[in-house]
């Protein structure tokens, strides 16, 4: 009669709580729930988990006492595992984070944390009370909507709309592919458009006639949901008095959750991953039964589940459980944090058990992920909270791929959240992850990249040609720029740009693509030259082992210059100089077209910059005193043009060339010209006597040489063989103001 008394008491407390937690908004479980202070020593009941598949199995539990908590979450509760099949496949094993655990058919919490090389049979269960609290955060749901453009503060002086502003491009490497407009939005594939606001529903998804689509094609290799690497791992004593966070910290208690699996791209770049987000990643395949979309997921308490971070042809998430649902569509999992990154956008999807794998370490599940099913929103310290049938706006990935050894070609396509951090930094990794896959080596190479960024507020779309070379690892030597690209545009602070998307083009051989400037000659050249004269300067160009080829550039002596010029040939970004305004803080970019325009000013690898430059004669000083007080203030000794400016203003001038091609450039070499502009500086004269006496002594052995390669005789360099010729060496295009 007393039991049946106790029964009657917690199920009138468990409504009583129900009704007063729905009735502030708060998360209700659809199940009722026994509050924590209910909770006692030599309790029974039973948890929920998947052994293996998708079915939802049940073993009895024990509980063994509350370890009370000063921080999140603020209790524990320690149980033992009693059903003898679980003991005889490990016991609580990773993956079973987020197994709810039941006490007379109320819900206590759920399995959160476990020990190493200690016994498996001993778990921590998070409170329920505990793990509701995650729900009641202010959620960010990315939005299909394209955010509004504002570039500058209100009343800035020169004030610029960029709204549908076309950003403004010297050297034309912006594209002009359009992206979409204000009231439509790019899909989660990147390849349709589907007009919404918000997330959206089950419902709505239901009556679109167009499917959103994640456009899966991965591997069918399986994700290992178990902690593999936990460092000084030791077992405990069950004293209550327990430090969990310096626990935690020095691996004592392990999470009951896999750690970051990733598939679909190579090794190195899925520790990159890793280490991006603080933890391990194991790179033993997570999407083998990855398909695309389902929004119609119905799941139960102790349901397999993955939260992903990246989903499509790469997949990166943990496995863990789910602990329940409420009636509104929201759901409570995992019982501890993934990242602990609060406000997400990570993917819920469906989650496929193959087997326990025993382990004196960590026992854990071997799974796979299903299809997306709903959002994640909060990543609490407590639990993962979100929501069912629904989905946010994601950032699309595309590559290209293209080996030219081979001719063999792939399309990979894959989303990430909408997180200009964390999205931006693993979707680069995953960018070159996928490179790294399909180029199948690590060595010498040559890889012509198209980076292009688009979506709301990129129109036109932003793309940045280059060509990487190595002698030991082309994918790494292009590690540096990709990354950097993600970043620049995705961290601007002038503009959102979502929903977000990537796409690079890549064209890889093993042969080196290279070209060397080996000498300017100016032909008919003469002792010296006034300001304003043109004059016409050959550059030798020697493609990898085969025969040298001249290209014929004009310049002309800028109209300032006094005493000497100097005429460089060097390959892009060799000696590039420094953006001077950024660097001394005496400028800033102040607008989201100025951002593009120095970006598109920054030279890449495959550039011909043939240039003219001297010292200049000294600005006339005004007579008044004032202003002759002024200019000598030290802010108007520095450089206040931008690069692109600079480069503008010299293009206009005719004081350097700019030529693309479809060799990796590189080399420099000078040559010094006599300027007479009328007014003579002793120093200067000084400087190019001493320069042009050095260069009499080698003029000999240049002739020389000039003569044996116009005799027709042939250097060791030379290619015996006429016909493989340069033909494929080209100017692709030179710069126009």
């Amino acid at each position: 009669m007393t039991k049946i008394i106790k029964i009657i008491s917690l199920t009138v407390l468990s409504l009583l709580l129900a009704a007063e937690l729905a009735a502030a908004g708060k998360f209700v479980p659809a199940n009722p729930i026994m509050p924590i202070k209910s909770v006692k020593a030599g309790m029974t009941g039973y948890a929920k988990t998947v052994i293996k598949g998708t079915e939802i199995s049940s073993f009895k539990v024990k509980i063994l006492g509350v370890i009370p908590k000063k921080s999140k979450p603020n209790a524990f509760i320690l149980i033992e595992v009693l059903d003898k099949k679980v003991r005889a496949n490990g016991g609580i094993a990773a993956g079973m984070s987020g197994s709810p655990v039941y006490v007379d058919g109320k819900i206590i919490g759920a399995i959160g944390y476990g020990w190493g090389f200690a016994d498996h049979n001993l778990g921590l269960v998070t409170p329920i009370e505990e793990m509701m609290k995650a729900a009641d955060w202010k959620d960010e749901i990315p939005s299909f909507k394209i955010p509004k453009a504002v570039d500058k503060a209100e009343g800035a002086e020169n004030k610029i709309v960029l709204s549908g502003d076309k950003a403004v491009s010297r050297d034309e490497t912006v594209s002009c592919d359009a992206v979409a407009s204000p009231d439509v939005a790019v899909s989660r594939s990147g390849d349709e458009i589907i007009s919404v606001d918000g997330v959206i529903s089950v419902d709505e998804f239901a009556s679109r006639d167009r499917v959103v689509s994640c456009d899966a094609a991965i591997s069918s290799d399986v994700a290992v949901s178990g902690d593999l690497s936990a460092d000084n791992v030791e077992a405990i004593c069950g004293r209550t008095e327990i430090n969990f966070e310096d626990a935690l910290e020095s691996g004592v208690i392990i999470k009951k959750t896999m750690p970051l699996t990733v598939d679909g791209i190579s090794d190195r770049y899925t520790k990159s991953i890793g280490a991006d987000l603080g933890t391990d990643a194991v790179p033993l395949g997570a999407g083998g039964d990855f398909g695309g979309i389902n929004l119609a997921w119905k799941p139960k308490p102790g349901a397999a589940m993955g939260a992903a971070i990246i989903w499509g042809d790469v997949m990166a998430g943990g496995i863990g459980t789910l602990t329940t649902v409420s009636k509104d569509g929201r759901f409570l999992a995992f019982a501890h944090p993934m990242f602990n990154k609060g406000a997400v956008s990570y993917a819920l999807a469906e989650a496929k058990i193959f087997k326990i794998v025993p382990s004196m370490l960590n026992s854990f599940k071997l799974g796979t992920f299903g299809s997306i099913a709903g959002l994640v929103t909060q990543d609490r310290p407590e639990a993962i909270s979100g929501y069912i049938g629904k989905i946010g706006a994601a950032s699309s990935y595309t590559v290209k791929f293209h080996n030219m050894d081979n001719g063999e070609r792939a399309v990979k396509r894959f989303q990430t959240v909408a997180d200009p951090f964390i999205g931006t930094t693993v979707g680069a990794d995953a960018l070159l992850g996928v490179i790294d896959m399909l180029w199948a080596q690590k060595g010498a190479g040559t890889a012509l990249v198209t980076y292009k960024v688009s979506g709301g507020n990129m129109n036109p779309a932003w793309q940045r040609k280059n060509i990487f070379f190595s002698s030991k690892d082309v994918v790494k030597s292009m590690q540096k720029e990709i990354k950097a690209e993600g970043k620049i545009l995705a961290f601007n602070h002038f503009r959102e740009i979502s929903p977000y998307g990537v796409e690079v083009t890549v064209e890889m051989t093993k042969s080196p693509r290279l070209v060397y400037i080996e000498k300017i000659e100016i032909p008919d050249e003469k002792e010296s030259y006034k300001p304003g004269d043109k004059l016409k300067v050959n550059v030798t160009f020697r493609p990898w082992r085969r025969r040298s080829v001249v290209k014929t550039f004009e310049l002309a002596v800028p109209k300032d210059v006094i005493g000497y010029c100097e005429i460089n040939a060097r390959g892009g970004g060799i000696e590039e100089p420094d953006n001077e305004p950024l660097l001394t803080g005496i400028r800033a970019i102040s607008s989201f077209k100025e951002l593009i325009r120095e970006l598109n000013a920054k030279e890449t690898n495959n550039q011909i910059i043939v240039e003219i430059g001297g010292p200049e004669k000294d600005r006339e000083k005004d007579k008044d005193s004032k202003d002759a007080e002024k200019s000598a203030m030290p802010d108007e000794m520095l450089e206040k043009r931008f690069a692109s400016e600079i480069k503008e203003e010299m293009l206009e001038n005719k004081e350097i060339v700019i030529a693309d091609t479809n060799y990796f450039v590189e080399g420099l070499v000078r040559k010094f010209i006599k300027v007479d502009s009328g007014e003579k500086n002793d120093a200067i004269a000084a400087m190019l006597e001493a320069y042009l006496s050095n260069a009499a002594k080698n003029s000999k052995a240049g002739a020389n040489d000039s003569d044996k390669e116009n005799s027709g005789e042939k250097d060791d360099n030379d290619d015996d063989d006429d016909d493989d010729d340069n033909e494929d060496f080209v100017i692709l295009r030179e710069k126009r103001k």
